[in-house]
């Protein structure tokens, strides 16, 4: 790959002015080798390419470079053609058509500068590619913290997700059309699941687990009816969700977690910046399935309890900024309505995904076991043990003290 992207790659790149119009020669990368990503649907490789002007001039990039992934449970459960054809549609059509109502310079600020990409759709899935910029180099960096963030990072990332899905009122309300055509583009990305790799009913399994230990609960034990008939058929629902809503749609990021977002601090520790990226699998839905997913994967249950309405506000009063005097701004109860109605959303994907982030899973170990192993009830309900359950089953709490409306 580095042969590539000395002698193919990064001379396109200056070719098509991905570095401006006046770097017209392509001198050097060097790939950084202190630097490695655990990221599920595509390598990643970091590093510093060096140009050159027509003036004679150098400049010099630091980039992170995405390529499609080696692991092959990554294939097994993405799509990864529509992946990169779904990244590349929004930095380079997405984003230039919200500028237009980007007062607050949100996405300059809080994603990524794109410098090159392609997508073959499956053609030819080696040449797919997209060159970022990295923000590490401006004093970015991921939390410390794994799983729970505390209210500062919480609040400041809820913020700017709330701009952003902002834009997408404003440009499905002044300009339709054009953001029907943007929507059209986008790819879904889930494989359908044959019950080969996973069996069919895995969801009904991984969100079942946070209930069992609520049922000799004597303050849940009379509330779980609902729940557990939602849950026979998760996996329908999961993806009901992931379509439009009956009121309220955005653009949205589509696996906003801490994972995917890194924060700039002040000399006091505090965040006061932060960039969201792996805009890989967005999504034309309800802004709950961003919402649900960080709230339900990156909160403690005591943060939950004691910031949950102070979130929402957060949310909202950012979203609201954004569309003051405009017909498309919706209430706050129209949002918190959509969190009770949808939110379950976020746990379908905790289920299975907070057990393997508690016992510091890799890529590697994944696809180890989907090369090794079958998946079983047993194994899945052991995953991260007792502390796995136990945050699943807060969850659980979460919800119907909340007053989570669940379908059925």
């Amino acid at each position: 790959m580095l042969s590539r992207l000395r002698t193919e790659i990064f001379p396109e790149a200056v070719e098509a002015e991905a570095f401006g119009p006046d770097v017209t020669k392509f001198v050097s990368f060097e790939p950084n080798s202190n630097r490695g990503s655990d990221q599920f649907a595509s390598d990643v490789m970091f590093g510093h390419v060096t140009v050159e002007k027509k003036s004679g001039e150098r400049l010099t990039e630091n980039v992170v470079i995405k390529i499609q992934p080696s692991a092959e449970i990554a294939h097994l459960v993405f799509d990864c053609d529509a992946q990169f054809s779904n990244e590349i549609l929004f930095y380079t059509k997405i984003i230039p058509a919200f500028r237009k109502y980007d007062s607050d310079d949100i996405l300059s600020t809080n994603f990524s500068k794109f410098i090159y990409g392609k997508a073959t759709c499956g053609k030819n899935p080696k040449d797919d590619i997209i060159i970022l910029e990295d923000m590490t180099a401006k004093g970015y960096k991921l939390t410390e913290e794994r799983l729970a963030i505390d209210e500062k990072h919480i609040n400041l990332a809820l913020d700017r997700i709330g701009k952003y899905h902002a834009l997408s009122f404003k440009l499905q309300a002044e300009e339709p059309e054009k953001f029907q055509e943007l929507i059209s583009q986008i790819k879904p990305t889930k494989r359908d699941n044959d019950g080969s790799f996973v069996p069919k009913n895995f969801l009904t399994m991984t969100t079942m687990r946070g209930v069992k230990p609520l049922r000799d609960d004597p303050r849940y034990k009379d509330k779980l009816e609902d729940l557990c008939k939602h849950f026979e058929n998760a996996t329908e629902y999961a993806d009901k969700y992931q379509e439009p809503s009956e009121s309220l749609n955005v653009i949205t990021h589509g696996d906003f977690c801490r994972n995917n977002m890194m924060f700039k601090y002040k000399n006091n520790g505090e965040p006061d910046g932060v960039v969201f990226f792996d805009l890989a699998t967005i999504k034309y839905c309800s802004p709950v399935v961003d919402l649900s997913f960080f709230l339900s994967l990156n909160t403690s249950p005591e943060t939950r309890r004691l910031h949950w309405n102070e979130f929402l506000q957060r949310y909202y009063g950012a979203l609201s900024q954004q569309l003051v005097g405009h017909s498309a701004r919706p209430s706050f109860e129209t949002v918190e309505l959509e969190m009770r109605k949808r939110g379950v959303y976020g746990y379908y994907l905790c289920s299975f995904f907070l057990p393997s982030m508690t016992q510091t899973k890799t890529i590697e170990d994944w696809d180890k076991e989907a090369k090794d192993e079958e998946f079983s009830e047993d194994r899945l309900l052991q995953e991260g043990g007792p502390q796995a359950t136990e945050s699943l089953a807060d969850l659980v709490r979460h919800m119907l003290d909340t007053n989570y409306i669940f379908e059925v």
